[in-house]
């Protein structure tokens, strides 16, 4: 079981800058989010807060994005990681995970301005450096009307109370080949940063 005084800065030390990611990457907006105020799918498929009380301790979320340029193409990614008291409590929120892309195959989240949909669980990432791992793909958009659509990876690895996630949404021409590869990178470099357990 984690202390509460470590687990801000340890969440704050694993999610990745910009420049872990590879050359080109930027900051995204917003950049930092290291609230500890959850989110939740309602029945409606919407993201809303959680009222519930899940054992989180410590959380950063940064947003990167990189423009296409040469031969770069445009990519948005979030790595984040978020510490819980009890690995019990980290093991429900990855469950959580799985229950919602099972139930909601279109999501939506006012707060960002964002659609999610066709979101269906794959194959995770092979790894030995964490308890379980989570992965899903589908489509993101703006909310806003005629917004174009990109191909998304989101994938979850839990090492004992710790869970570190990995977003990528990329444009249609890359695929979403392109978005696992990224994932897969980005993901073995938070659990390399993660303290032995």
């Amino acid at each position: 079981m984690r202390e509460a005084p470590d687990a801000p800065a340890l969440a704050a030390s694993v999610a990745l800058k910009p420049q872990e990611w590879a050359a080109g990457f930027v900051p995204g907006d917003p950049y930092e989010v290291a609230a500890l105020a959850e989110r939740m799918v309602d029945t409606s498929c919407a993201y809303v807060p959680n009222s519930q009380g899940t054992g989180l301790i410590g959380a950063m979320a940064r947003t990167v994005r990189r423009s296409a340029a040469g031969a770069n193409a445009a990519v948005l990614g979030r790595s984040a990681a978020e510490v819980y008291v009890r690995a019990e409590d980290a093991h429900e929120a990855v469950s959580a995970l799985r229950t919602d892309a099972r139930r909601c195959q279109e999501v939506t989240d006012d707060q960002y301005g964002r659609k999610y949909r066709a979101t269906r669980e794959v194959a995770p990432p092979r790894t030995t450096a964490a308890d379980e791992v989570y992965a899903e793909e589908g489509q993101t958009s703006a909310l806003s009307g005629g917004a174009a659509e990109f191909p998304f990876v989101h994938v979850a690895a839990r090492r004992g109370a710790t869970v570190v996630e990995v977003f990528v949404a990329v444009e249609q021409a890359q695929g979403v080949a392109a978005a696992r590869e990224q994932s897969r990178t980005v993901l073995a470099a938070l659990l390399g940063k993660l303290p032995p357990q």
